[in-house]
């Protein structure tokens, strides 16, 4: 049985409504029924007594009109218990502050002694997250901002938790952060990223540039609903397109590398069990050597294998060194166990090469010169790969190399016509990182799945907002239809109530799906 609440220090609220005589016939009001209701609030719990006034002339055409009182509103939502303070401080503790639910209930309990259950504060999340995606759609602050900034620099990106499953997609303006649409997606084909430009295209401003990566659907969606706006491709995404080839040659080097100095453990181990001086020297190399392969670099242009070959090859020769001034048996080993860097310079040599290609081609992307001179001396650089190659094998890599550029340098300089454009979408790459890592923080968990599946779009409009928003002030002007039917979009109830049961009992579930298929005798 549920723990009945303490009302003693409660404060009893009358409420009226601001008319107080009738419009038509300006006859006095009279009180045709009241209601009264509890809230809780942060500090205190409120007896709200609403009062519902009605004409009292008889004869009069608005006899039928009954006024209520609107500033119940201010406090709660119809038909909620906790008022809208509370609502607004448990998203703040939930999505800034990154807080669990049960962390959520002891900061309620210790700084408001507010009681409440953790299923509660789950729901409340909920219903903060549709109130501020019901307030961000109707804010008019948004449309002025935009307008002051002479339009909208459109950025796209989807993130896919897992193939062959949904994919939400946000677009961002990309000079204000504001997120302007955030939808979950079934189906990535350019018909359906054509409706989320129109969705940014009903806001009635103009767009002056769009960035995104070289995803087919979203550029056809680009070139059919915004044929005459510049598009920026991001220069980041085809600088790894270009260089996952190399980079995966890189991965298979440093994998080679590890395995033949696999062995230094043990010789850590011989080391750490001799007391001497020369013994704490080799412990300390196997140290250095172990901490060098842990390095992971930053691909595309910091390779880590060609990094882990270069360091070793530092810490051989300081080996070396020491070998001649201070010769014994574990150094021995350990020079030894070293030399295998001796079978590894062709496929290092070719690794210098291929990196050299990608340095060169990140160097042409920062080009200062015209949008024209920047492609040409991009293409002809790929061009002259193909003649130039110091081996066979690296012929079908130049190929790659120039069949990628070809495809990308159309959209690759954009920006150096209109300075508006972004070189790189990497502002939304990090935005949608910070969603993610906001739910790591949470939960402790890396998988984020259901989360950007279910709340994502919603928490992405939260995280484009300023963070400055007084949540108390703006929540009471909600539109509350259009806040019901968000709210319905998020909680998805039924689809929910369906997972639920396949996960429970699958035979039965698949039984009903068989009922409702068969015909009716």
């Amino acid at each position: 049985m549920r723990t009945p609440r303490d009302r003693r220090d409660s404060t009893q609220v009358e409420l009226y409504p601001p008319m107080q005589e009738c419009p038509a016939c300006h006859q006095p009001l009279i009180e045709r029924y009241h209601k009264q209701r509890w809230i809780i609030q942060l500090d205190q719990q409120v007896k709200v007594v609403s009062h519902f006034l009605e004409c009292g002339n008889t004869h009069c055409e608005r006899r039928a009109a009954v006024y209520r009182p609107d500033q119940e509103d201010t406090l709660a939502l119809r038909g909620d218990t906790f008022g809208l303070d509370v609502v607004a401080r448990i998203g703040e503790l939930r999505y800034r502050d990154n807080m669990s639910i049960t962390k959520i209930r002891d900061q309620l309990k210790s700084e408001s002694n507010l009681s409440i259950s953790g299923k509660e504060v789950a729901l409340l999340c909920e219903v903060f997250l549709a109130l501020v995606t019901t307030v961000a759609r109707q804010e008019p602050a948004l449309l002025e901002q935009l307008r002051l900034l002479g339009g909208i620099v459109l950025a796209i990106d989807g993130v896919q938790p897992e193939k062959s499953h949904e994919t939400l997609y946000i677009l961002r303006d990309a000079r204000s952060g504001r997120v302007l649409v955030a939808k979950t997606l079934l189906s990535s084909a350019t018909p359906e990223i054509e409706q989320l430009i129109e969705e940014v295209l009903g806001l009635d401003l103009p767009i002056v540039g769009v960035i995104s990566d070289k995803q087919e659907s979203i550029c056809l969606a680009v070139q059919r609903k915004l044929p005459t706006v510049p598009h920026q491709i991001c220069q980041y995404h085809y600088l790894k397109d270009v260089a996952q080839p190399v980079c995966e040659a890189d991965r298979h080097f440093k994998k080679e590398l590890k395995k033949k100095v696999r062995g230094i453990r043990d010789l850590e181990r011989q080391a750490e069990k001799v007391p001497t001086k020369e013994a704490q020297v080799v412990a300390d190399y196997c140290l250095a050597i172990r901490t060098v392969m842990r390095d992971d670099g930053k691909y595309p242009l910091e390779p880590p294998g060609l990094q882990l070959y270069q360091k070793l090859q530092l810490i051989a020769a300081s080996v070396e060194r020491v070998m001649v001034a201070h010769p014994s048996a574990l150094l021995k080993r350990l020079s030894r166990m070293l030399a295998v860097l001796h079978l590894f310079p062709r496929e290092f040599e070719q690794l210098v090469s291929l990196f050299s290609w990608i340095h060169h081609i990140a160097h042409l992307l920062e080009a200062k010169t015209s949008c024209e001179q920047a492609q040409s001396q991009l293409l002809t650089f790929v061009n002259d790969l193909q003649h130039s190659c110091p081996h066979a094998e690296l012929l079908d890599l130049a190929t790659y190399v120039q069949k990628i550029t070809v495809a990308f340098t159309p959209h690759l300089f954009e920006y150096l016509k209109h300075p508006l454009l972004p070189r790189t979408n990497n502002d939304l790459e990090l935005f949608i990182g910070r969603l993610k890592k906001s739910r790591r923080h949470v939960t402790g968990r890396k998988n984020t799945q259901e989360f950007i599946l279910r709340e994502g779009s919603f928490v992405a409009i939260l995280f484009g907002l300023p963070q400055t928003t007084n949540w108390v002030d703006a929540f009471p002007n909600v539109n509350l239809n259009a806040f019901r039917h968000t709210l319905k979009l998020l909680r998805q109830t039924e689809k929910r109530r369906k997972c639920w049961h396949a996960r429970r009992d699958l035979g039965a579930y698949l039984s009903a799906l068989e009922q409702q298929g068969l015909p009716h005798e």
